[in-house]
């Protein structure tokens, strides 16, 4: 089942959106801006019913791949530091930093079978060079 984000229209006065407390002109945060991620859900949603248990978000998932092929990381690794990571977390369109993990690493996995080689492709194609560390 495809995840959808509850929007309760709630602000949490405690917690500082990661916008607010991050330098826009960081590499992560323009190629945030740039990716249509629009598309890629949409490109995406055609694997997910409405029916079972709700999954991951795409974005979420689609993001973690991209970091990965940006830093030439691990599953592993690419999940553990984007607990640590703010411009991560913005990367993968979260409101709010989160210290918890956003999701096991095998999941990454299951979400490229998922998708299939048409959409790992897909992903392959968005260019990623304003992010890519020299």
């Amino acid at each position: 089942m495809r995840h959808k984000s509850p929007n309760t229209g709630q602000i949490d006065i405690f917690r500082p959106f990661l916008f607010e407390m991050l330098d826009k002109n960081h590499p992560l945060c323009k190629l945030a801006d740039q990716v249509d991620w629009e598309a890629i859900d949409k490109e995406f949603e055609v694997y997910y019913s409405d029916l079972g248990r709700g999954s991951k978000p795409i974005r979420l998932l689609a993001s973690l791949l991209l970091l990965k092929r940006i830093y030439d990381i691990s599953d592993e690794l690419v999940v553990n530091r984007w607990s640590e990571n703010p411009f991560f977390q913005y990367f993968s369109g979260m409101e709010y930093f989160d210290w918890h993990l956003p999701c096991d690493s095998s999941e990454l996995t299951y979400f490229r079978r998922r998708i299939t080689e048409k959409g790992i492709d897909y992903l392959d194609n968005i260019d990623i060079s304003v992010a890519k560390p020299e």
